[in-house]
């Protein structure tokens, strides 16, 4: 069965299309190479296991040894520093 190219899955709480998907992962990954080396090495390391090796924050927290909600904070402040540069 084909899939239907404006099918939408359900991504870390979101729902994309597969075009949604891709631009996306190339957007992450345009910051990282721009901008990455400008956070903090704890922050990348978190962005770097939650969006290209697929960690769920409770993975992440447990391999940093913080909690859940720290990752989640982490996550969301390195990205936003990362944008602030575009």
């Amino acid at each position: 069965m084909k899939k239907n190219k404006t099918e939408k899955v359900t991504i870390k709480g979101r729902r994309l299309t597969p075009d949604q998907m891709l631009a996306e992962k190339k957007h992450f990954e345009n910051l990282m190479i721009h901008y990455g080396d400008l956070i903090k090495d704890k922050n990348r390391a978190i962005l770097q296991m939650y969006y290209r090796e697929d960690y769920s924050l409770s993975e992440i927290a447990e391999e940093v040894g913080i909690s859940q909600a720290q990752v989640s904070r982490l996550e969301k402040l390195a990205l936003k520093q990362m944008k602030r540069y575009v």
